[in-house]
């Protein structure tokens, strides 16, 4: 649902032990990359089977026993599809002990119709330990390379170029026949420009490159490992349409997203511009489809709203052209229980807390406990997805003001929308 401003909102080598941001510790040595090739097994033991593709070729591996929490976390279902749960084309962090047996695995990214936007210094990353954040990850189209570079991006606002290591190691994944062969950075196909412009290309090569530093080495990291995945993802004709940068109003939004493109199936095509609101205190950093407005308080950085699943590296680059760091965030608020405003939230949480934040995130009772309270506890809550579930810190005091010191921000309840949307004065 578009939300309209007027002051009034509708709104690779770890040590051991070892901590990771889902909350298993084990004395775990190794944090790789996997491509999943089918769904995952969950068991009655509560341990996962997992199939991937990895450095190591073709791996099934089934888990140690895992907390309720994770074993929640990897195999509940999005109430919307089952872009929360771990399914075929997942790309995910597995962590290994000293024995080369499976601790647990992350789930990193999932593809929408093949494609997958990372940045390299802030997103999806391997889980920190002792206090070191983990290697960097990003993903994107193959736009450019040479002998020492590789160049990732969407086509349209996101663009990065990456230093190689000398002993880079390239992979190719068939994800129709599910196998993996090492291969060479001459075979890399490079994605094509036609009459100078992206957007007119179809088949667009896709890869995954894993670093060999943190984000706080970002200037000196090297590419160690490059996947990419044939055959090439293809474009619809019906979405080749140059992008036209509105944050209200777009085509691509038109006739709610079905005549073109929605930001959960081709984000690189609904991304936008950030603007400035209010001079130094509220920011515009959503995309064409979804409204997230960032506050610079007294009492630290306020995000409204998370987004869609899949448009995190939008957001986050956004935050970043404003001038703040998306892991400076320190409340999440949260407007309603539907995936297009909380789809990054998890995404988000984990980065910050990799980087040793504690953000607080705030969502409505109703929307996630129900109506219980009130003395209607046949009406349950909306939300189903542990991803946003577990992130949820404290719930709104409806009618009371929120004191960021500079900035005030009260929310209502509002019928309709959801069991309960929040409405939101500043």
């Amino acid at each position: 649902m578009k939300k309209h401003l007027i002051f009034l909102f509708l709104s690779l080598l770890v040590s051991t032990p070892m901590l990771f941001a889902n909350g298993v510790a084990e004395n775990a040595t190794t944090s790789s990359l996997g491509y999943v090739t089918e769904d995952i097994t969950d068991n009655k033991d509560q341990t996962i089977t997992i199939t991937v593709l990895s450095g190591q070729g073709k791996e099934t591996l089934t888990t140690k026993t895992l907390t309720a929490e994770t074993f929640a976390l990897l195999t509940t279902k999005n109430q919307f599809s089952n872009d929360m749960k771990v399914r075929k084309g997942t790309f995910v962090e597995l962590i290994k002990d000293n024995a080369g047996n499976l601790v647990t695995f992350n789930k990193l990214f999932q593809p929408a119709n093949g494609q997958f936007f990372e940045m390299m210094k802030y997103g999806p990353e391997f889980s920190s330990h002792a206090n070191i954040p983990g290697n960097m990850i990003a993903s994107g189209w193959v736009l450019d390379k040479t002998a020492n570079t590789v160049t990732l991006g969407d086509g349209n606002k996101f663009t990065e170029n990456y230093s190689l290591a000398p002993d880079v190691q390239v992979y190719c994944i068939d994800s129709e026949k599910n196998t993996i062969v090492p291969a060479t950075l001459d075979s890399l196909p490079v994605t094509k420009k036609i009459d100078g412009v992206y957007w007119k290309t179809a088949d667009r090569q896709q890869a995954v490159v894993v670093f060999d530093t943190n984000y706080l080495n970002d200037a000196k990291a090297k590419v160690v490992q490059l996947f990419y995945i044939t055959p090439q993802t293809v474009i619809p004709k019906d979405i080749m349409i140059a992008p036209d940068d509105m944050p209200n109003g777009s085509f691509f939004a038109e006739n709610g997203g079905k005549s073109h493109a929605k930001p959960n199936t081709y984000p690189s095509y609904t991304s936008t511009e950030p603007f400035e609101i209010v001079p130094g205190k509220m920011y515009f950093v959503g995309d064409n489809e979804v409204a997230m407005y960032l506050f610079n308080t007294s009492k630290g950085l306020v995000l409204l709203d998370s987004g869609w699943p899949n448009s995190g590296y939008q957001y986050w680059r956004n935050i970043e052209k404003m001038g703040f760091n998306p892991r400076d965030i320190d409340y999440i608020l949260l407007t309603h229980g539907h995936a297009d405003h909380y789809g990054t939230t998890f995404e988000l949480d984990r980065m910050i807390k990799n980087a040793g934040g504690n953000p607080i995130v705030y969502e409505s009772y109703e929307d996630d406990k129900g109506y219980d309270i009130y003395g209607y506890p046949d009406i349950k809550g909306l939300i189903a997805d542990q991803e946003v579930l577990q992130c949820i810190d404290k719930y709104y005091v409806n009618d009371t003001w929120m004191d960021f010191g500079n900035i005030r921000i009260y929310p209502t309840v509002t019928a309709g929308h959801t069991k309960r949307y929040a409405l939101f004065y500043f």
